[in-house]
């Protein structure tokens, strides 16, 4: 399965029902108006992807990455997005409130940028404290 493959399916019958796609970049796709009824994502990306419009009843996703994404008019009853992530509270309430389910989302905080930010926050630490305490420097 391709990203393009999906694209023209997409632009000649406007529906992925029962589709099952995994581990595509999907990102600014328009699935807007797209027939998805019990299709599957997992492990998709699928950021700035519209859904504006689209029937998403049943449909499923799993552990993708989801963000900035316009879900106005969609059909989600049913949906269940699982384990995805880069939501927004408010999207999250949009769509829990039109009737889908959102299980276990995820942060869009990656550890290596903590880590990074960690280092960086005790390194600051250590320098002030040199600062202010000359006894401490080696």
């Amino acid at each position: 399965m391709t990203r393009d493959k999906i694209l023209q399916e997409i632009a000649s019958t406007h529906s992925l029902v029962r589709w099952r796609i995994e581990n595509l970049g999907l990102a600014k796709v328009d699935f807007a108006r797209v027939n998805l009824e019990k299709a599957t994502f997992v492990r998709c990306r699928l950021d700035h992807a519209s859904f504006a419009g689209a029937n998403l009843n049943g449909a499923q996703f799993e552990n993708c990455r989801l963000r900035d994404n316009n879900f106005e008019g969609a059909d989600v009853k049913g949906a269940r997005f699982q384990r995805c992530s880069g939501f927004e509270a408010e999207t999250v309430a949009k769509l829990e409130q039109a009737g889908a389910v959102v299980a276990e989302p995820r942060s869009s905080f990656s550890w290596p940028v903590a880590i990074v930010v960690a280092v960086v926050v005790v390194a600051a630490i250590v320098v002030a404290a040199r600062e202010q305490f000359p006894a401490l420097k080696p």
